[in-house]
This record gives structure tokens, sequence and C-alpha cells, in this order.
């Protein structure tokens, strides 16, 4: 498994990337890539969301097999670096997160947020967030689908940077009233129509998988059948 221990690293941008990452797989690594290139970054953070064994959905392989299948996907890449929280179980809030990582990193460090437009949306509602907002910068990924929660006008359907844009601009609008000013942008990148939940099902299926994710992913997933 790939370890990034902290002491080795003195980077001026470091980015983090969570999810579930259950699968993780191509479009995961382009977005990662994108951010990496756009938001001038030294390097990206892959953090797969913890689930406690006793709480965990029997559907959603452990937090160990996915940190496993996240290091598979990222070896190739010396840019992305698999993220080891201190202790268990590691933080479940953005805040408690962003706290810990300003710890075990050098104090200089710049940090970067990398979400999705649909998870950028849900953050003037993040526990604390007024604690956790301002002290990052955050690159946002245009995502498919209908616009989310507020309405944005026919001008914006089916345009994924656009929407992604107008969500960028009522987020920093909301928190702006609450007295912080977010420094935030849309990456310029192509939304990649992969869906961890499909792949799943492909798995279940017996489908082929191998043009949705690395390599190595595939051959794990073949191997080791954590979806039926």
């Amino acid at each position: 498994m790939t370890v990034v221990a902290p002491s080795s690293l003195c980077p001026q941008r470091l980015a983090l990337l969570g999810g579930a990452f259950n699968p993780p797989h191509w479009g995961h690594l382009h977005l990662a890539q994108a951010a990496y290139d756009q938001g001038q970054l030294d390097q990206v953070l892959w953090v797969p969301s913890y689930s406690p064994p006793h709480k965990s959905d029997p559907a959603l392989p452990s937090w160990q097999q996915r940190m496993q299948l996240v290091d598979l996907a990222i070896a190739p890449y010396p840019q992305f670096h698999l993220w080891q929280p201190p202790h268990l179980p590691p933080p479940r809030y953005g805040v408690d997160l962003l706290r810990t990582l300003q710890q075990q990193y050098a104090p200089q460090t710049h940090w970067v947020w990398i979400v999705g437009a649909d998870t950028f949306q849900t953050l003037p509602r993040w526990y604390r967030v007024l604690e956790v907002a301002p002290k990052c910068d955050w690159l946002v990924a245009p995502r498919l689908g209908e616009p989310f929660g507020e309405p944005f006008g026919d001008d914006v359907a089916g345009h994924p940077q656009q929407h992604c844009q107008q969500v960028g601009e009522q987020v920093a609008h909301a928190l702006r009233d609450q007295g912080v000013d977010l420094t935030w942008r849309c990456l310029n990148m192509p939304v990649i129509p992969i869906s961890s939940t499909d792949i799943r099902q492909r798995c279940r299926d017996r489908q082929p998988i191998d043009h949705l994710v690395p390599e190595a992913i595939a051959t794990y997933l073949n191997d080791h059948p954590l979806y039926g």
C-alpha cells in the first residue's frame, strides 16, 4: 500500500479528493488529473470515506478494501497519494479532516478541496462550515443531470459547465452573507459519464468493465468479486 509520510512532503498546494470510491474508476482519475493541472497542484490526496465495520452497508466493501482499490488505481501516478489517517476512525466531518491534515503537513501548505458541483452545493450546510470554507480553495467539477435543489432555468439545462458556474455563484453568495469570502473555480473539463453504481451492476451481471476502470482494478475485481 502506498503511504506518504507527511515529513517527506513540503508542497505549496495540496488537494484532497474524498469519496466512497466504490470502486474508483476513470472518471475519478480524470477529475483528479484535471484538478492537478488546472489548480497547479503539487499533489492530490485521495481520502476514501470511512465506514465502521459494525455499521457498514452489506453492499459496501470495507474501508480497507476500498483503500486497497484506490491504492491500485493511483499506483502509476506519482502526483496522486492515498492518505492514511493517523488513527481510526478517521475524522467524520470536513472541519475535523482539514484540521487533521493541517496538523500532519507543513504549516505553509495551501489547501485545496476537490468536489463535484452536487457536493459543492451542499457546502453552506456543512457542519461548522465557517471553519472550513475560507481555509482552502475549492475546485468544482461539473456534473451531469438536472439542476439540483434550486431552479436555474432552461438556459443551463444540459450545460454542465454553465450549471457548475451558477452553483458556485450561489454557494459563494450564501457564504458571503455569513461573512465568508470563498475562493473557488469550476474545472474546465468534460463530464465523464462513468458511474460506480453502473460498474457494480456490470460486475453483478458479469459484464466487462475494462473500459471503465484501470486494468489493475478490473483484475482485482475479477479475482475478488466484491460486488457479487
